[in-house]
């Protein structure tokens, strides 16, 4: 549990956050925007934000975009966010390479062609999906960008017979989410749950190793920790805005920082009264009107 949260999960304002916080850690889906362009409230948070001169960084769990496409889709949708303000599952793939040193190490990833791109500034080289193939680190980005059964199939054998032969490789999941928001009343199945369906898989073959991914993105303290120590950010004046409770606030809680779960994406109010600790928001907000 977040030792910086109270027994209690406060509702609050926007105002209110920005007084109290210097250093802001906001979701893309279900916060700043949907699939459909930006979510009310979203420009004025980040004006209120920038003329305030706090810092902030917009922290993703898409893996299926380099910071620059993200970028440039964020622009599309309306939302001009400066690359270097994006820190996405891409950047935690990077991170996890070098901290692991696997430079070089052969690499099969589930996701688009930016997926591979990240997998590659990482040092790592991209290898084809079959049966019978040999490698180092599977990297699990995206649900897009390969034929879904085919390639689930040939992964979980080529998976298998490795472990067979007692080598375990890297099991990287970038993107933990299970769902994203689809517009505004629609909701899909992403890469977290291509994860969850390897690792069933695997636990069935090998139940005494029960094999599980590393997970890279949120709620992993990763990308917190690097976007506290790029502006040397104290703990307790920095928020998380999240929409999801497992991801968004969990990794907050697990960072040691302030979350506020904003109810405009995949979690609805009112929360459920059994609500665990480490999934415990610090406020929440309605909307980013609030």
């Amino acid at each position: 549990m977040n030792p910086l949260c109270g027994a209690q999960t406060d509702m609050t304002s926007l105002s209110q956050i920005l007084h109290d916080h210097d250093l802001f850690l906001i979701d893309a889906y279900g916060v700043l925007m949907t699939s459909e362009g930006p979510l009310p409230g979203a420009h004025e948070m980040m004006e209120a934000i920038q003329a305030q001169k706090k810092s902030y960084f917009v922290l993703t769990n898409d893996a299926s975009r380099t910071p620059e496409t993200c970028a440039r889709l964020y622009k599309e949708r309306g939302l001009q966010i400066p690359i270097e303000n994006i820190l996405s599952a891409g950047v935690a793939i990077i991170e996890a390479f070098n901290a692991q040193n696997l430079k070089g190490a052969r690499s099969v990833v589930l996701g688009t062609a930016d997926t591979q791109e990240c997998v590659r500034r990482a040092g790592g080289v991209v290898t084809t999906i079959e049966p019978e193939i040999d490698y180092d680190v599977l990297v699990v980005g995206d649900d897009s960008g390969f034929d879904f059964l085919p390639t689930m199939n040939a992964l979980l054998t080529a998976t298998h017979r490795l472990i067979k032969r007692g080598k375990m490789p890297k099991l990287f999941l970038a993107n933990p989410d299970l769902l994203y928001p689809k517009g505004s009343a629609g909701f899909g199945f992403t890469s977290g749950s291509l994860a969850r369906l390897l690792e069933i898989g695997l636990r069935d073959l090998h139940p005494s190793l029960s094999p599980k991914f590393e997970v890279l993105g949120k709620p992993a303290p990763l990308l917190y920790n690097l976007a506290r120590a790029k502006v040397n950010a104290a703990a307790d004046r920095t928020i998380m805005l999240g929409d999801q409770l497992h991801t968004d606030i969990a990794g907050a809680n697990r960072a040691g920082i302030h979350s506020a779960l904003l109810a405009t994406g995949i979690t609805q109010l009112p929360l459920s009264p059994d609500l665990i600790d480490d999934h415990k928001p610090t406020y929440i907000l309605p909307s980013l009107r609030a």
